[in-house]
């Protein structure tokens, strides 16, 4: 059994052992729950000899003294170990078969938590685009004076009201994925409307990129809408799958009660015909072209085809998809309800002066008199100012919430689903 590969002596928990019993207990056959294949789905890869190999590339880990690394800098790292045994005998060296293993491995050892998912960087795709509200050092309404900031010039201080809204925080987290880099000029200038995460891996989604896209979710709190965008391809229908059974798999080990959606964007069949957008014919050697053609009646077509000919009905597309996440009103309502506070503070002022009028007079005088009596002048106007504005009660300004329309597209992954819902709709999805 796990149980005796991984015990609470090495240090991890054994993560995956809930993924497969949640399999288990939903008692069916591990076959009818894969959405991904055998190997690679995270709610199947717990098994003794994957424990195994995660074993030893932790403790070739520990060995190289490692804190985080990329896969191909791992590779040589492991290289450079002298008579580093893998668990079949065999030395560790520098080929394509080694380190096509190690690539596998380095994937079990972090779903099976023998290594954290953070350890292993991805230094072959552009990090993510974090295009999310400004932040302020100060906000909100404040009285101040400048009775201890008056240059040489003898003037009388003011009372002012200052006002800073602070930026106004969206109900949603939304994050766009782009199969191709090719897309960021059309996406970046969305995601800075939108004030969403822009994610364009080359290809499918690394694991390292995933998790911190799920992990930077749970950090902000909201809930979390991710939108995909791929090519209409065997390969690019299933990359969203493949993701949202990985964040499935996420929310189960790590992010219990994350609210986390993936809603498929774009290209998709019906836009493909709709458009009239070019095919190309699917390969010969494509073994999924008969069932392909049998469910879309098409053949494939890349998102550059829609990117280019058609890049404002992309732009539209995407903003669609986003416009029921997002209040566009929402910072401008917020600025006025500050606006309307600092403006009732402001008609506090005078009262506020008004039984100091003597006092003020003095301070005038004091003021007017030469140079030689202006220090006498700021040490008792200082303290003066600081009684008036210690008078003034600053108005709370009205709680702004986002106004959103409430209707919402149905999503091919929602974690409010339970697993075997999910399980089906992703089953469904399949070729």
């Amino acid at each position: 059994m796990t149980s005796q590969i991984l015990t609470a002596a090495d240090g991890h928990n054994n993560q995956a052992t809930s993924l497969r019993a949640i399999i288990k207990s939903a008692g069916k056959s591990m076959a009818d729950f894969t959405v991904m294949s055998g190997a690679t789905d995270p709610y199947r890869i717990d098994t003794e000899a994957n424990h195994r190999d995660a074993k030893w590339l932790a403790e070739a880990w520990a060995q190289c003294k490692l804190t985080s690394i990329h896969n191909r800098g791992l590779h040589y790292a492991l290289v450079s170990l002298s008579g580093l045994i893998k668990p079949n005998g065999e030395r560790y060296k520098n080929t394509d078969d080694d380190w096509v293993f190690l690539q596998r491995v380095s994937g079990y050892a972090r779903w099976l938590g023998h290594l954290d998912f953070d350890s292993i960087t991805d230094e072959r795709n552009a990090g993510p685009e974090l295009y999310l509200p400004p932040e302020y050092d100060q906000t909100g309404i404040q009285v101040i004076h400048d009775a201890d900031y008056l240059d040489m010039a003898p003037t009388m201080p003011e009372i002012k009201i200052t006002c800073q809204a602070p930026h106004a925080r969206q109900a949603y987290r939304l994050v766009l994925i782009g199969e191709k880099s090719s897309l960021r000029t059309l996406l970046r200038s969305i995601c800075q409307r939108f004030e969403a995460e822009l994610v364009l891996p080359t290809g499918e989604l690394s694991t390292t990129l995933l998790y911190g896209i799920v992990s930077r979710a749970a950090a902000d709190g909201r809930p979390c809408r991710i939108f995909y965008l791929s090519d209409f391809d065997p390969s690019g229908i299933h990359m969203p799958v493949e993701v949202a059974r990985k964040i499935q798999a996420l929310c189960d080990l790590k992010f219990p009660g994350l609210d986390i959606e993936l809603h498929r964007c774009a290209l998709l069949a019906a836009q493909v015909k709709e458009l009239g957008l070019p095919e190309t014919p699917l390969k010969e050697s494509e073994r999924r072209a008969d069932r392909w053609r049998e469910r879309f009646q098409c053949e494939q077509t890349e998102i550059d085809a829609l990117a280019t000919l058609r890049s404002e009905t992309l732009v539209t597309i995407v903003e669609r998809d986003l416009a029921p996440y997002f209040d566009s009103t929402l910072q401008k309502r917020q600025t006025l309800a500050f606006e309307m506070a600092k403006a009732k503070t402001q008609g506090l002022l005078g009262m506020a002066m008004a039984p100091f009028e003597q006092e003020l007079v003095h301070t005038q005088g004091l003021i007017d008199d030469a140079a030689v009596r202006l220090a006498a002048a700021y040490r008792y106007a200082m303290p003066l100012f600081d009684t008036i504005a210690q008078r003034i009660e600053c108005f709370e300004p009205a709680t702004v919430e986002p106004d959103l329309p409430g209707s919402f597209a149905a999503p091919l992954f929602s974690s409010r689903n339970s697993f075997a819902v999910t399980t089906a709709a992703l089953l469904g999805e399949k070729l």
